[in-house]
């Protein structure tokens, strides 16, 4: 990666520093859930729905990252509130969402949602602990 005034290189790929807004959720008390399977499976097709319908807004597909967590990168803040309505809608368990907004350091078209890096992944990371330790839903950090 090389920094070129205000625009990365990477590869092939030259963008512009800009905000992001990153989103991690996770399923609140899932270790207990007895039918932990049948909310992963439904999960699974949760985030697949979500991401065929909302490519307008998307910089990479929500994922699950790690057993009932998942994440995904939003052009701006602004679509947000659309995305934890889908999943407050869709999903028949509650969650935790985190949401942070800043600059990536690490992007590539071709990289999951999982490998990417910067500032507006460790804001959402921050926020969804804040949000688990307060027991609050959401927490956005700009």
């Amino acid at each position: 990666m090389y920094l070129f005034g205000r625009q990365y290189c990477i590869g092939m790929e030259v963008w512009k520093v800009e905000n992001y807004c990153a989103m991690i959720f996770d399923i609140q008390g899932s270790k207990k859930l007895s039918n932990r399977s049948e909310v992963q499976f439904e999960l699974i097709d949760t985030i697949n729905d979500f991401n065929n319908k909302h490519k307008d807004f998307l910089v990479s597909d929500f994922n699950i990252s790690v057993g009932d967590e998942w994440q995904g990168l939003l052009k701006d803040k602004k679509y947000y509130p659309i995305v934890q309505n889908f999943f407050a809608e869709k999903l028949s368990v509650p969650f935790y969402t985190g949401v942070g907004v800043g600059p990536l350091t690490v992007f590539s078209s071709s990289l999951p949602v999982n490998q990417l890096d910067g500032p507006c992944f460790h804001k959402a990371r921050e926020a969804l602990e804040l949000a688990k330790s307060k027991k609050y839903k959401e927490v956005l950090l700009n």
